[in-house]
């Protein structure tokens, strides 16, 4: 997770996952990204997003956090992102469908390689700094309800995440 924060503070596009840069959303809400109106254009033209990948890992995974209990979400993860776990696992159709989502996803990846360029232009060349203050109410069995704030501040590319 510290690399990935790393890697969207200091502005290093061709360091993001496949599944930052092809996420439907961009396409879903592209209007709200006005900086990046080309991106999303290239994306919606070529229609490049992780939906077609998605589809080999629906059966096992679901499409929403909630249609899975934890520990099926847990494995999911593991075959997602471990090579080792996922050339170990026992179910020769599931271990299948995690490999065709991981292929899918490098053949996305190289064609979303291209049009990184066009959200590389509109990123501040400038160290980012970034602020954000976070209330929360924690409710403990021994100590009952406290307020909670957190403050988290990140400087660009001098991160320590």
């Amino acid at each position: 997770m510290a690399s990935f924060l790393r890697n969207i503070y200091t502005c290093d596009v061709d360091s993001l996952p496949t599944e930052s840069l092809a996420h439907r959303y961009w396409t879903k809400f592209g209007s709200d990204h006005g900086n990046s109106v080309d991106y999303v254009k290239c994306l919606r033209e070529r229609n490049l997003t992780l939906v077609a990948c998605n589809n080999h890992t629906l059966q096992h995974c679901g499409k929403r956090f909630g249609e899975r209990p934890p520990a099926r979400l847990a494995e999911c993860n593991k075959l997602l992102w471990s090579e080792k776990y996922r050339s170990n696992y026992a179910e020769v159709e599931t271990r299948r469908r995690f490999e065709r989502y991981r292929q899918c996803s490098a053949d996305l990846r190289s064609k979303v390689s291209d049009l990184t360029e066009s959200l590389v232009a509109f990123l501040p060349h400038e160290p980012v700094l970034c602020q954000r203050t976070r209330h929360t109410i924690i409710t403990s069995q021994c100590y009952g309800a406290h307020e909670v704030t957190t403050f988290a501040r990140f400087f660009g590319p001098q991160l320590n995440v």
